[in-house]
This record gives C-alpha cells, sequence and structure tokens, in this order.
C-alpha cells in the first residue's frame, strides 16, 4: 500500500504538518526507521535517532515540538497510531460459504455471509450470523449462538448453548463454556455437580489464546461488552464480568466472583470464589485478592489490600535481614548485661 500523507491523515482523523503529497507505505518502530514508512512518537527526544532515515512522516501529538520531518499530529496520538497500523495491515476476510471439509449439521442455521473453514464443525441446532469468520478447526457446539462479524480463530471452541454477540473475537485455543469446577464429597468420593448453565458473552469482547471461561452451574456466566480478556486466563463458573474490563495474562477468577465496570486485573493475580471488585478498581500484578476491593482503589500484594499498605509492607520486609541481625546483636548484648550482673 502506498498513499499520500493527506490520505492517510484523513483515515486516522490527524492533519498533516508538512508535504501532504509524500507518501508512506507502512508503520515502522523509532529504533528501526525505514524511509518511507511513518513513526509513532510519544517522546520527542526519539526524533534524533530518526535522521538520514527518510521516513516519510512522524505521528505525534497535535503540541509535540518536533522539526525536520513531515508530521501527522493527531488529538489522541495512540489511538491514530492504532489506526495507521490497521489501515497498512487490514486483515483479510475469507469468502463466504463453508469449506468443503466443514461439517455443518444440516439443523444449524448458517447466515450464506458466514465463512466456515476446513475441518469446523457447527453442531445441531446452532446460529452462526452474517460476517463471521469461523478459520480452521473450529468448534460450536448445539445450541450455540454466535452474532455478526465474529472471528473465531483456529481451534477455538463454542460449547452448547453458550452465546457470542457481535463483533467477538476468539483467539487459537479459548474455550467458552468449559464445565464449572464443582464437586461435592459424599463417603470419600468427589461427586461432580452437573454444569448445565451457559456462557453469555456480549459484543466487541476479545478472548486470548488459551484462555477459559467455564459454564455456570446454573444461569449464566456472563461477559459484558467491550471486555478485553488476554492470553491463559481461567473464568469460573457463575462469574460476572462488567463492560470494558480489562483482564491481563494468567489471571485466575474463581468461581461466583462479580467484576465491576471499566475494572482492570494485572497478570498473575488470583481471586478468590465469591469475591466482588468494584468498579474501575485495579487490581495490581500476581495479588492475590481474599477480600471484597471496594469501587475505584488500587489494590496489591498478597493477601491483596490498598496499594501504598502494600508497598510499605513490601519495604519492610525487605529490611527484615537486616532487623534480624540487630535483633540478634541485641540479644548477644543482654547476654553479657546478665552475665555481668550474675
Amino acid at each position: 500500500m502506498n498513499v499520500t500523507l493527506q490520505e492517510l491523515a484523513e483515515a486516522l482523523g490527524a492533519d498533516v504538518d508538512g508535504d501532504a503529497q509524500a507518501r508512506a507505505q507502512g508503520v515502522c518502530p523509532p529504533h528501526a526507521p525505514m524511509a518511507g514508512h511513518v513513526v509513532f512518537l510519544d517522546k520527542p527526544g526519539q526524533a534524533e535517532m530518526l535522521k538520514g532515515a527518510g521516513v516519510a512522516a512522524v505521528l505525534c501529538s497535535r503540541t509535540a515540538d518536533i522539526t525536520g520531518f513531515n508530521l501527522l499530529r493527531a488529538e489522541y496520538p495512540k489511538l491514530a497510531f492504532a489506526r495507521a497500523l490497521a489501515f497498512f495491515n487490514p486483515t483479510p476476510k475469507p469468502a463466504p460459504g463453508a469449506h468443503a471439509r466443514a461439517c455443518v449439521h444440516p439443523e444449524a442455521v448458517v447466515h450464506a455471509q458466514a465463512s466456515i473453514g476446513a475441518c469446523a464443525v457447527v453442531e445441531q441446532g446452532a446460529h452462526v450470523g452474517p460476517g463471521t469468520v469461523m478459520h480452521a478447526g473450529v468448534y460450536v457446539g448445539p445450541n450455540a449462538h454466535i452474532g455478526e462479524n465474529c472471528t473465531l480463530h483456529p481451534n477455538s471452541t463454542v460449547l452448547q448453548n453458550c452465546v457470542l454477540g457481535d463483533r467477538v473475537t476468539l483467539h487459537s485455543g479459548a474455550v467458552i463454556g468449559a464445565d464449572g469446577f464443582g464437586y461435592v464429597l459424599h463417603q470419600g468420593e468427589h461427586v461432580k455437580v452437573p454444569q448445565v448453565g451457559r456462557v453469555v458473552i456480549g459484543s466487541d469482547v476479545e478472548i486470548g489464546a488459551g484462555t477459559t471461561v467455564d459454564r455456570a452451574t446454573l444461569g449464566d456466566t456472563v461477559i459484558g461488552d467491550g471486555a478485553k480478556i488476554d492470553n491463559q486466563v481461567q473464568i469460573g463458573h457463575n462469574c460476572r464480568i462488567g463492560r470494558g474490563v480489562i483482564i491481563c495474562g494468567s489471571v485466575g477468577i474463581s468461581g461466583s466472583c462479580t467484576i465491576g465496570d471499566y475494572a482492570v486485573l494485572a497478570g498473575q493475580a488470583g481471586v478468590s470464589d465469591h469475591i466482588t471488585i468494584g468498579a474501575r478498581a485495579i487490581i495490581g500484578g500476581k495479588a492475590g485478592v481474599t477480600r471484597d476491593v471496594p469501587e475505584g482503589k488500587f489494590y496489591s500484594g498478597m493477601p491483596a489490600g490498598p496499594h501504598r499498605d502494600a508497598m510499605r509492607q513490601a519495604g519492610a520486609l525487605q529490611k527484615l535481614p537486616d532487623l534480624l541481625k540487630d535483633l540478634d546483636a541485641l540479644r548477644k548484648q543482654v547476654e553479657l548485661l546478665n552475665k555481668d550482673e550474675a
């Protein structure tokens, strides 16, 4: 792709400061500048490394103090950067229809504008909406519902009765509707509690590779509109994840938890069962959440508590070896004093 800066600016919602007819053919990072490409700079001092590289333009904020380059000035430069990546790297979309080696049950409802890849399976009673793309090896179980313009990457799974809204993305290996983890101990035997509920996922949700969302025991496990869930995340049965929630890699959420709208859970955090995390709360990386978190608060540590308290505790813990040495020295002095008095 080779476009003028004016054409690119219109696509990004930016303004050209410089030669609007100069041409750009892609985006490159500032540490490896390429001729004819656009570079995003969030730190104006990085411009020095671009000299002599022949970059087409620098994408920056409207107020950035950068000279010597064509500029694409945007009110929200990170958003414009994301748009530039999408502009120069459009995702290829397969033609509508089912591959000859796909397996679509005659009682499934698959829209004519959906695309079903090789070895994908759509079971009886399932519904697949228009514009949805199921890549190779995807499995959609009985009576599952997939909305419009979804993308299911290879080997992702949507099990029976589960529901995906519109524009949902499942990355490879994601499993929607696995059995919740429930057992009753009876006479020395763990007896399985049947998990007969569903998973209901809203629209504009993205779920990462290898992530599992368990179906409810009864009722629904719910993922709200616009939630973004990273790779290798476990969401237990009967959880309710709010709108716009961010869940980073390797987070584990036990059953029956409620995560409020726009909360953020950083990598490897763990949440005990029946916990409520308030809207817009932040949970730090590797935190262990064992009690409810109020709305808008930042909790970290193990067990998780207010972030400032956790940082003070961590700082005190680092001093513990020296404190133990001092305590041992004091003990010896006391022993000597006691001997002298004796």
